[in-house]
């Protein structure tokens, strides 16, 4: 991996460190879906975890088709400078796991503590995004594309 691939990475994962919720979209028959997630990216930026109830849209709309889009950007920390603002386009396919393994959970939970009771309810499922490429769009208008 060269230095530029290498920083671009590191771009990649310190947003997604400073940034607390992403936006997912879905979509089924035509009919584009987005939700706020709390998420997890894994240290090798190859997958990106998330759990949600059985009984949403976007359990369902994954149920069918499991291709998703994921924006996490880092406009909080830059209010006010919007040429500073970068955002990351994540496309990839989501599966459900229903049983995981527990250690996703709690580095999960490190990040978001206030999740816990609502990961453990048994209502809830854990969502793996296999990351096919980043989109990464800095300074308004420059464009990279990078697969993990």
């Amino acid at each position: 991996m060269n230095a530029r691939t290498k920083d671009i990475f590191k771009q990649i994962k310190n947003i997604a460190d400073t940034s607390s919720l992403a936006v997912l979209a879905t979509e089924v028959n035509g009919a584009p879906y987005t939700s706020l997630i709390g998420y997890l990216l894994s240290v090798d930026l190859k997958y990106l975890y998330f759990f949600t109830p059985k009984n949403t849209e976007k359990f369902k709309n994954i149920e069918i088709n499991p291709n998703v889009s994921i924006l996490i950007d880092n406009r909080n920390k830059n209010t006010g400078k919007k040429s500073l603002i970068t955002a990351i386009t994540i496309i990839g396919k989501a599966s459900i796991k229903e049983k995981f393994d527990k250690t996703i959970l709690n580095k999960f939970l490190v990040d978001s503590p206030e999740l816990e009771e609502f990961t453990k309810t048994g209502l809830n499922v854990l969502v793996r995004v296999n990351i096919d490429k980043y989109i990464l769009v800095s300074k308004l208008q420059e464009i990279i594309e990078i697969k993990p």
